[in-house]
């Protein structure tokens, strides 16, 4: 997906927050934190695949819906991320927006707990290309849509810690033999743990 189209969604989704009602209690804030993926390979070559820390960055907009106990939030976030296969690392750079429902339980007036859910694009600017060895290379998708789950603790109405799992829909990257036969594909499940501070 080039970058015309990302600053395109990027654009659409500021909109739908810029016309929404006045009630609508919108802050913003900066949320970050540190992932651990869980590669799943397939296909037909032989190697050990190992988990890869990453990490990840960017702004939120949360927009809370007056009465309800429903609050959205969606993201632009730089993340970095990849896997290990083999003795090779494959080094992942995004542009992430997740964009997630979250259910608010009160516990009292300082703390909360939530379940949150919903979709997250990724758009891949970085390498795409990488030698497994002298004749296998694996080549990043360009972009990826994956879901995330979760749930997490709010303090104070201004600091969120939650914990979420990333799952694909479809594959991270594909291997090939002479980039001409597709032998393996790894699906990047990812751990994470987030920090939202809102300003």
């Amino acid at each position: 997906m080039t970058m015309k189209k990302v600053a395109l969604f990027l654009s659409v989704m500021m909109s739908l927050f810029t016309a929404l009602p006045a009630q609508a209690q919108i802050r913003m804030g900066v949320s970050g934190g540190v992932s651990l993926n869980k590669v799943e390979l397939s296909g037909d070559i032989n190697q050990v695949a190992r988990n890869y820390t990453g990490w990840y960055i960017g702004p939120t907009l949360e927009l809370g819906l007056p009465v309800l106990p429903l609050k959205f939030d969606a993201s632009v976030m730089y993340a970095y991320n990849g896997a290990s296969i083999g003795d090779e690392k494959i080094n992942g750079n995004y542009i992430s927006v997740p964009v997630n429902a979250k259910f608010n339980i009160g516990l009292s007036s300082l703390a909360a707990i939530y379940l949150s859910a919903g979709p997250q694009f990724d758009f891949n600017v970085g390498n795409r290309d990488f030698k497994l060895n002298d004749t296998t290379q694996f080549a990043l998708k360009n972009s990826q849509l994956s879901v995330n789950v979760g749930a997490g603790v709010r303090a104070l109405n201004r600091v969120q810690v939650g914990v979420y799992y990333n799952i694909p829909c479809g594959d991270t990257a594909d291997a090939s033999l002479a980039t001409t036969t597709k032998l393996l594909s790894f699906k990047n499940n990812m751990w994470k743990v987030n920090l939202l501070v809102f300003f």
